[in-house]
């Protein structure tokens, strides 16, 4: 299965996981001049992977973050692959425990969920928690899914 999750906004994240050789890629959510999301960038991304479901956060503030969320989901649409639009709450608490705004929390999460990803941004000098929250998120779809009965 493929699964592409967004942690959206201006320094948020794109997760692409494929689950069958556990391949994580990680990217900063690509924005254009304007600090709006590169709707073009972000479907050629999403295009060139074939997810088979996408998964981002409901938000309704700040209206910025509002728009990207209807954009991020008529992408989803025209890749026709499943859609996801959870509540921060719900995959906060499933996957971490609480509803918290605890940056090193998710950072320590992630790294306990992937070991082998390195979640440090090409020139940063520490973990991103936007990756992080994208991977978690990635696996809260995953977990999600039906799983197939064992004879």
């Amino acid at each position: 299965m493929k699964i592409a999750s967004c942690d959206a906004g201006v320094s948020g994240a794109v997760c692409l996981w494929d689950t069958d050789t556990n391949d994580l890629k990680l990217f900063d959510m690509p924005i254009n001049d304007d600090r709006q999301l590169d709707t073009p960038k972000f479907f050629h991304l999403l295009l060139d992977f074939e997810p088979d479901g996408l998964i981002t956060e409901f938000t309704i503030r700040p209206i910025s973050l509002v728009r990207q969320t209807g954009e991020i989901m008529a992408v989803a649409k025209l890749l026709q692959c499943d859609l996801k639009v959870a509540a921060v709450n719900s995959w906060k608490v499933r996957m971490l425990g609480e509803n918290t705004n605890d940056k090193q929390k998710s950072i320590d999460r992630a790294k306990e969920l992937f070991p082998d990803v390195n979640f440090i941004r090409p020139r940063g000098r520490k973990p991103s928690h936007d990756w992080c929250e994208a991977a978690i998120m990635a696996r809260y779809y995953y977990d999600l899914q039906p799983k197939a009965k064992s004879k």
